[in-house]
């Protein structure tokens, strides 16, 4: 991990496998799919902890990296910059379209090798929703909410989701006649979570293939 400007850079191994200390999945996981579920983490955390929204893009390509001078050279760094430019304001880590289409096929022949075997299988796509108004997939954070409650049962699950709500409605009124461009994120961050709130368990629509 390093910083540049504002940013924070995060670069892993794309096909590199990690495993997973007592995963309930019998599978290791991909560096990218390891990715994708840290930054689900870290921005409810930075939401729900500090009011925090943060914007960003996840590329693949080579990249060359001088840690002692912050320099970052390559394809999969050029990609995610102008892939970050490109996406808009909206408060959401979108993932490239060639990451998608390279996951599809494999997450399918997995599923079917899975099914035969009577196993669980996990993979990136459960992880992303569909923007509705321009076809992105972006890291679903708000579903953090669900993988929480399931870890600690003990959890007060309408609390969570009261503060969540509570910080969305309070921000749009304080940006109501201010600043359009901060106004234009809380009222995306009200859509998605309505999304969430309008369906039962706060789920959410998953690509047709995800099972």
């Amino acid at each position: 991990m390093n910083s540049l400007s504002d940013s924070i850079v995060l670069i892993v191994p794309y096909e590199t496998k990690v495993n997973i200390p007592n995963s309930e999945f019998h599978e290791t996981f991909t560096g990218s799919m390891t990715l994708v579920h840290l930054l689900q983490n870290i921005q409810y955390d930075l939401l729900r902890g500090y009011r925090l929204l943060i914007r960003g893009y996840v590329s693949q390509g080579d990249i060359f990296l001088d840690r002692n001078n912050d320099i970052f050279l390559g394809e999969g760094f050029v990609n995610a910059v102008e892939g970050e430019k490109s996406i808009g304001g909206a408060p959401r880590i979108v993932i490239d379209p060639g990451i998608i289409n390279d996951a599809i096929p494999k997450i399918e022949n997995q599923l079917v090798s899975f099914k035969e075997k009577g196993l669980k299988s996990n993979h990136i796509l459960k992880y992303l929703l569909e923007d509705r108004s321009d076809g992105h997939y972006f890291i679903d954070y708000l579903d953090y909410i669900n993988i929480l409650n399931n870890i600690i049962p003990e959890m007060d699950y309408d609390k969570e989701i009261y503060i969540i709500e509570d910080f969305i409605k309070n921000n749009i009124v304080k940006y109501t006649e201010g600043n359009f461009n901060i106004y234009s994120k809380y009222k995306w961050l009200e859509s998605y979570f309505n999304r969430h709130k309008n369906m039962e368990m706060f789920s959410m629509h998953r690509l047709a293939m995800v099972k």
